[in-house]
């Protein structure tokens, strides 16, 4: 099992939303701005992923481990 977090165009007032643009993505990326909500989690087997459009740089992945763990924190 993977854990995976919430990618959407519309943020929905989350506070937490990390912003998503071209300059984010080392390959590939995403059409439109998009918002990576940590306070959605889930998890799924690593088969059901049937495409990649993207891979973010090493920058926004640092943002999204820490925004993950903060949220499991508590803060």
């Amino acid at each position: 099992m993977k854990p995976i977090t919430s990618l959407t165009s519309n943020p929905y007032a989350d506070v937490r939303a990390i912003t998503l643009t071209e300059s984010d993505f080392i390959e590939g990326g995403l059409q439109r701005v998009s918002y990576l909500r940590p306070g959605k989690l889930f998890t799924c087997h690593e088969s059901l992923p049937v495409n990649t459009v993207g891979l973010v740089s090493k920058t926004a992945l640092q943002q999204a481990r820490a925004a993950v763990i903060q949220m499991i924190q508590g803060g």
